[in-house]
């Protein structure tokens, strides 16, 4: 389908942190409007993440398909939640997505996982203030992005230590960290300290649907995941072999 349409479907795809909840695949009816796409939900299904030798990925989106009464080849748009995340889950879930893409003629789009995270925020009755996300924790560096109380990117999302960490909440106002379980305890401890809300993520794939649906499009071979540091397997390489 042509992305000049002014209806079409679009599915999304959160796979990108099976360990952490949500994994998820999504459809919604996208119609243009004078400001942009409208997103109209129309239903989810999850991973089943029980067994780690067995992907989920295709058959959670054949038993969507299905519920939903449509056809892969009626997609109009994937979006894949492409990263920061665990390295094998972001490469399987933006290559499911190009097969995908390569096979029903759809546009795509990579979504960085905290932007599509940004839109789960949640602040209740209270008046929303600056946050910051923090995502893929390893050796006690994180991939940190902040956004202002609209949920509006301060910056690019970059790695960070926990020194460029406190930096940040003091230099943004950082009110709230969203962070999964893998965030080292010194970090909890420090934002708790500088009187940061600590929560924990929703990932989403109707959420990566909304936030795809206002960014740029491409065909299969504009995607691509998002590694928040140099692959595991590069670098042990490296180290072993000096290059």
């Amino acid at each position: 389908m042509s992305e000049q349409a002014d209806q079409l479907i679009a599915l999304g795809i959160e796979a990108s942190n099976p360990s952490a909840g949500g994994a998820s695949v999504a459809v919604a009816s996208l119609t243009r409007g004078a400001d942009g796409w409208r997103v109209e939900h129309r239903g989810s299904e999850l991973l089943d993440v029980s067994d780690r030798r067995r992907d989920d990925l295709m058959p959670a989106i054949d038993r969507l398909c299905q519920r939903a009464g449509i056809s892969p080849m009626d997609f109009g748009l994937i979006a894949i939640s492409a990263g920061p995340g665990g390295y094998t889950a972001v490469r399987t879930a933006v290559a499911v997505g190009a097969g995908l893409v390569l096979a029903t003629r759809a546009k795509a789009v990579c979504v960085p996982t905290e932007l599509a995270l940004a839109i789960g925020v949640d602040w209740g009755a209270e008046p929303g203030s600056a946050f910051a996300i923090a995502l893929a924790s390893k050796r006690g560096e994180a991939w940190v992005r902040a956004f202002d109380s609209d949920g509006v990117p301060i910056a690019a999302g970059r790695p960070m230590d926990e020194a460029g960490f406190s930096a940040l909440i003091e230099q943004a106002g950082i009110a709230r960290l969203v962070v999964d379980r893998f965030c080292p305890e010194s970090w909890r401890a420090r934002a708790v300290e500088m009187g940061v809300e600590v929560v924990p993520p929703t990932f989403s794939a109707a959420a990566v649907i909304e936030a795809g649906a206002g960014m740029a499009w491409t065909g299969a071979e504009g995607l691509a995941p998002i590694y928040p540091r140099e692959p595991e397997a590069v670098r042990v390489w490296r180290e072993r072999h000096g290059s």
